[in-house]
């Protein structure tokens, strides 16, 4: 049997003007089948977005993805540059909803402890481990709050490359 997680997510845009657009969808993850991980996001709202779904596959350090948009009935191959792009009527990129696990291209550093929502997270830097990655990122730096006790991840800080932050994801109501 396979094991993974199914996280249904509900993201929430605010603009400067205070006006928000709010967009759902399911994120899907195998464990590694053959060395290879699997995972899929597929939105779920709002009518604009529904049924666009994003599937990679990380095998040997490389990432392979797709995106299948239903309003024009067709799946395509995303290239390493498509990953700084948003997508779905969001703010969020690809970079942003992936796995933060890639040990061959990026580098995780602990940078101290925060309360995030009642909880002591661990606070971890990931930044681009060469070039090449640097190159397709598009942040200098992202700052990770992992609750020590589950580690569940209740924010996540995304930096341009000249160390501005630029926007906020967080998490309430994990479990």
């Amino acid at each position: 049997a396979t094991t993974g997680e199914r996280i249904s997510v509900e993201l929430t845009r605010t603009t400067a003007g205070g006006s928000t657009r709010t967009a759902t969808f399911v994120m899907s993850t195998l464990a590694p089948i053959d060395d290879a991980a699997r995972s899929k996001i597929e939105f779920t709202g709002p009518a604009d977005v529904v049924g666009t779904a994003v599937l990679s596959v990380e095998e040997d350090g490389k990432r392979n993805q797709w995106i299948y948009v239903p309003e024009v009935g067709m799946v395509r191959k995303l290239a390493n540059a498509d990953r700084k792009e948003s997508f779905a009527s969001t703010d969020f990129t690809l970079e942003d909803l992936r796995l933060r696990s890639d040990y061959t291209n990026r580098s995780y550093e602990l940078a101290g402890t925060a309360e995030v929502e009642g909880h002591t997270c661990t606070i971890v830097e990931d930044t681009a481990a060469n070039d090449k990655e640097a190159k397709y990122s598009g942040y200098g730096k992202v700052l990770m709050y992992i609750e020590e006790e589950r580690l569940l991840m209740w924010k996540v800080e995304f930096f341009d490359k000249q160390g501005q932050l630029i926007k906020v994801l967080t998490a309430h109501d994990l479990r």
